[in-house]
């Protein structure tokens, strides 16, 4: 049999796939392992055929799998997310509108104003159904203009919607065709909650399962119980280590509401909140008000406040302070807190705001801080909500290497990263003051410990609005990334 020289099959190829030769440039592969980022015809095992700019202008459109998705979902609190999900969709869908992929969210009505908000900023775009709509849809084969059906449905929220979903969407997919199945997929922000897995069975035994994590730690945590689960004996059958796994983080564009950080005076640190709801399971504001209440004793001056007179209950503001009086803002939804008299007028309330009120607000803050309860699982398990929030709002996120360690995706551009040794307190009032705090007298003398304070110090509490945007921009790439792939049916 005749063999046909290695460059002259090479221009076969190309020829047979449509692209002039003109238009490419080849080079050798360094390394086979290393990452190739351009668009590319891999030829052979020698060379890389490199689309030029105009090429690249007209690359062609990915072979979509999954056209038509559905987000469902019951859960009250977790807007944020899936409209993420849906807004990353809407963006691989206006860089392809050939393609026709739509993305539909179906709320139960009581679900709250953030995906109405989310389309009044233009983020959302197609009209938002409820819950019962889609048990009319699923199955409906004149529900769009190209003659497709749902492809993949998302029960939104995986520790309340999987349960919810699970049954009756089983029951649709066995009466459709057998070319116009559909997927399941859901988003989990609980890695230890499994609860709902009993309801997975029927769909990863087809492999027709997969989940999208929010934080990397989130994802380790569960993707440990599928093995663990896949191993035993009455699970086994399930094929749970086959079930797709992701990590999706959850970051809105919400830059139009956003007031650039640099407007701020020098040392103007006054603006500090704690997001989430009311209960001091989630959040430590018993210790967060103890840790205040202790530093005002000690040094009201250095938060703006005059000390306290025999006839005053709460500090009142100092009007020749040169740094504005600071303020906790406590932004949450469920709950109730007991506020310590003497910070009446330091700590200020904001319960239950509409989306649009919540996330203006949100955004003038000046740094969050975590203030994480529920001991270990807010870094092994569990995926906090303030988080992304403050990366979504360009506020500087006060944490701890630990922090950093679980949420993988943040960095030092977007975050104030404080010894464990001193409070977040004790950070802020520094940071506030640029002063170095007095450390505990176990501490005095170790050097690391101080020169971390001082590390914290000489980068400050602010960081710039580039910084975020190129953060987020590195976000918003890889979630393209990744949505592109479940579209494709990877």
């Amino acid at each position: 049999m005749a063999t046909i020289p290695f460059i002259q099959f090479s221009s076969l190829l190309l020829q047979y796939v449509g692209i002039p030769k003109t238009q490419l440039t080849s080079r050798p592969i360094p390394n086979r392992k290393a990452p190739i980022h351009d668009p590319v015809v891999d030829v052979s095992a020698g060379v890389i055929i490199t689309l030029n700019a105009k090429e690249k202008e007209t690359q062609r459109a990915p072979p979509i799998r999954c056209r038509h998705i559905a987000i469902s979902t019951k859960e009250p609190f977790h807007g944020e997310v899936y409209d993420a999900f849906a807004w990353h969709i809407q963006r691989i869908s206006r860089k392809h509108p050939e393609l026709n992929i739509t993305v539909d969210i179906y709320e139960q009505k009581q679900v709250g104003d953030f995906t109405a908000w989310m389309r009044d900023l233009g983020m959302i775009t197609r009209p938002v159904k409820t819950a019962i709509d889609l048990r009319s849809d699923i199955n409906r084969a004149d529900l769009f203009n190209d003659g497709g059906m749902i492809d993949l449905v998302i029960p939104a929220s995986a520790e309340t919607d999987v349960e919810e979903h699970s049954d009756w969407l089983w029951d649709a997919y066995g009466q459709r065709p057998a070319d116009k199945k559909f997927e399941l997929a859901s988003i989990m922000h609980h890695g230890h909650n499994t609860e709902h897995w009993t309801h997975l069975s029927k769909w990863s035994r087809l492999r027709l399962f997969r989940y999208f994590f929010i934080s990397e730690h989130v994802a380790k945590k569960a993707r440990s119980l599928l093995q663990s689960w896949g191993d035993k004996r009455d699970t086994r059958d399930a094929s749970f280590e086959y079930i797709r796994t992701d990590v999706f983080i959850p970051i809105l564009d919400f830059s139009s509401i956003i007031v650039p950080k640099e407007l701020i005076p020098p040392r103007g640190l006054s603006r500090v909140a704690i997001q989430g709801n009311f209960d001091q399971y989630m959040r430590d504001y018993e210790g967060t008000f103890r840790d205040l209440v202790q530093s005002f004793e000690a040094d009201p001056s250095a938060w703006g406040y005059l000390p306290l007179r025999s006839d005053d209950t709460s500090y009142k503001p100092d009007p020749r302070s040169t740094i504005p009086p600071f303020e906790l803002h406590l932004l949450g939804g469920r709950g109730k807190l007991d506020i310590p008299k003497e910070l009446q007028e330091v700590v200020k309330i904001h319960f239950n705001l509409e989306a649009r009120k919540y996330w203006t607000v949100l955004q003038t803050m000046h740094v969050i801080l975590p203030a994480f309860s529920r001991g270990d699982e807010y870094y092994t398990s569990i995926a906090s909500s303030t988080c992304h929030s403050a990366m979504q709002c360009n506020v500087p996120l006060l944490v701890t290497r630990r922090h950093r360690q679980a949420y993988t995706y943040l960095d030092d551009s977007v975050t104030i990263v404080r010894p464990q040794a001193i409070s977040e307190v004790l950070a802020i009032k520094a940071l506030r003051t640029d002063v170095m705090p007095e450390l505990e007298r176990a501490y005095a003398h170790n050097p690391i410990l101080e020169n971390d304070v001082k590390r914290m110090l000489a980068e400050g509490w602010r960081r710039p609005t580039s910084s975020f945007e190129a953060f987020k921009q590195r976000i918003w790439t890889k979630n393209d990334e990744l949505v592109t792939r479940v579209l494709c049916g990877e």
